[in-house]
């Protein structure tokens, strides 16, 4: 018979044993594909460099963002927290998730342990943009979803922590473990007795959840890979042979941005061809005034021209519009006299693409297009969605694309197809290179292969770029934006007077929504607003000073210089620039923070 004890503390080991046992409930929802809290781009740009443990003791990720930018959960879930908090500011969101089976995870102490539940946390926000009629609605208990927005990012003055950022933070338990586990338990900071192998670095966890286990051996040919171990670019030719591309080369051909890191392991699975050379070496862009049609020239080996099919294609190759040299019609004869027709320019090989309308995205690569099974088959090749061109039904075909086989985890996981003894890189030691597939009993059988992308995926993991070149007749224009332009002159120096207008390149008033007229609307405090349903990328703010000793043509005055290639801003002004449409803040500080441009003889405010 064993010791009875008094019934208090039965009672007492009852309830704790209790708890102990006490399993986390299920969720409404499960996290199947997570997301960015904003996009990928912004995920990689880290504030102050303060990544998982940079410190020592840094509990999480800090992005580098701007204030009102919207953030979304990364996955469906249940808020936990939902208030200010000391060292997050005026409000942290701690969301739990579910995950749809155990999955094994490594935590900050550097342990592999199983995790179905885990909470994320979003600190530095707050629950409004900038009206005080757009308080967001969210409690704890509410259950949010990865297109949901939760917050927004706050000003570096009630943030609680420095310049304006996001910290996100991952904690491999449920609400009802993390609380028994630790008194401060969605923490920023670790502490003694270390709580690290709670948490986990967000930027492995959000690539392992994404990537579903994929490891990637092997790229299709036209990627651009970087050594990690250096600064040696490659790029895949048509049968499967890595081509070295100098780093001169990489950089004068614009594909240093979407060169792919990659480990040696990757790199011997591959037979090492001839040195790659320039297609266009020390290429330029011309467009005629008078024309839509844009020209890649280059002067060596011999003279040559060849033309765009569409800005997407354009995009493809590294250009941006500001790139763009424009000619005078009568210039045109002798241009196409001086240089040997090449024909069309399509896609650039290793270029992503997807067609408008489907969630679908595909690779062209050897003349074809190969669509990418899934997006934790996208992710594990590296590629980022900032790359992806979005094409109108029916563009690639009447490029002449065909359709090709569906890449597939199984096929990125294998090595490349041309034997198992390379060359090392930098060596003339020979490597054995074990050709065996990764293991991928976790993945469903592929053995009829159709691209299974869930439109949603696209919607919920990518905001795509603003479109910074007028689209062309083959691709359908996306929906208006508005787009909100402020400044205000805060020197009492400049004795400034009405009226204002916003101004695009050409000095041409803007015609403002707001006000039916290209005067700006007066908002106080001396600011002026002009909301537009297009983007300007140059632009100037103007107005009147007579009394000013520079007051410039007719007393009118711009917010730069107004000379060529000075770009001397005027001195206190500040602007302010929105997109209204995805409550996204563009720009706010003083002129001499945006970047300028000479069009003629004047200078412009640039967002390029």
């Amino acid at each position: 018979m064993g010791l009875l004890l008094p019934a208090g503390c039965r009672k007492e080991e009852s309830h704790t044993d209790e708890v102990e046992r006490m399993a986390p409930l299920s969720l409404p929802c499960k996290v199947a594909l997570p997301r960015f809290p904003t996009t990928a781009t912004d995920f990689a740009e880290l504030y102050r460099d303060r990544g998982f443990l940079s410190d020592g003791n840094h509990l999480g990720r800090d992005i580098q963002l701007s204030e009102a930018q919207a953030v979304h959960p990364i996955g469906c879930g249940v808020i936990r927290v939902y208030r200010p908090a000391q060292g997050y500011g005026t409000l942290v969101v701690v969301i739990e998730h579910e995950l749809p089976e155990m999955r094994m995870m490594r935590n900050g102490a550097g342990d592999v342990v199983p995790v179905k539940h885990f909470l994320s946390i979003y600190g530095h926000l707050r629950p409004r943009w900038f009206a005080k009629n757009d308080l967001l609605p969210w409690k704890f208990g509410d259950v949010v979803n990865p297109e949901d927005v939760i917050g927004y990012i706050e000003n570096a003055s009630d943030n609680g922590d420095g310049d304006e950022h996001l910290h996100l933070g991952i904690r491999l338990q449920s609400q009802v473990e993390a609380e028994r586990a630790d008194k401060s338990w969605f923490r920023g900071y670790d502490t003694t007795p270390t709580q690290r192998h709670w948490f986990a670095d967000p930027k492995v966890f959000l690539s392992d959840l994404m990537t579903k286990g994929i490891k990637a051996v092997w790229h299709p040919p036209g990627t651009v890979l970087l050594r990690q171990q250096s600064l040696d670019y490659y790029v895949v030719g048509t049968q499967d042979e890595l081509h070295w591309l100098p780093v001169q080369d990489a950089v004068a051909e614009r594909l240093t941005e979407r060169a792919i890191s990659v480990s040696d392991e990757e790199l011997t699975c591959y037979r090492h061809g001839s040195k790659r050379e320039p297609e266009w070496p020390a290429a330029r862009l011309v467009q005629f005034s008078d024309s839509d049609t844009i020209y890649q020239v280059r002067e060596a080996p011999s003279p040559a021209r060849g033309w765009f099919v569409s800005h997407p294609a354009l995009r493809s190759w590294g250009w941006k519009a500001s790139e763009i040299v424009q000619r005078s019609p009568q210039e045109r004869q002798s241009f196409i006299a001086s240089y040997q027709d090449l024909g069309p320019l399509l896609f650039r090989e290793g270029s992503l693409i997807k067609i408008k309308g489907s969630s679908e995205i595909s690779v062209i690569s050897n003349g074809a297009r190969r669509p990418i099974y899934d997006w934790a088959t996208f992710t594990a090749l590296g590629y980022r969605p900032e790359w992806i061109q979005e094409l109108e039904p029916g563009s690639l075909k009447a490029a002449g694309y065909q359709d090709e086989a569906v890449i597939t985890p199984r096929m990125v996981s294998e090595c490349a197809y041309m034997g198992s003894i390379h060359r090392d890189l930098g060596s003339s030691q020979d490597l054995s290179v074990d050709e065996s597939p990764a293991d991928l009993n976790t993945l469903q059988d592929l053995s009829s292969i159709v691209p299974f992308w869930d439109f949603r995926t696209w919607a919920d993991l990518f905001s795509p770029p603003v479109d910074m070149i007028k689209p062309s007749a083959d691709l359908a224009r996306a929906e208006p934006d508005t787009w909100r332009y402020e400044f205000r002159v805060h020197d009492p120096s400049w004795q400034a007077s009405e009226p204002y207008r916003l101004r695009d390149k050409w000095w041409t008033p803007m015609n403002c929504s707001n006000t039916g007229s290209v005067l700006m609307q007066d908002m106080g405090q001396g600011w002026r607003r002009c909301d537009l349903s297009d983007r300007l990328d140059l632009f100037v703010g103007s107005f009147f000073s007579q009394a000013h000793p520079n007051w410039g043509d007719q007393g009118q005055l711009g917010t730069v210089g107004n000379a060529p290639n000075r770009c001397t801003p005027t001195s206190g002004v500040e602007w302010r620039i929105s997109n209204l449409s995805k409550n996204l803040l563009i720009y706010q500080g003083g002129a001499a923070g945006l970047p300028c441009q000479a069009v003629g003889q004047q200078d412009r405010h640039s967002l390029l």
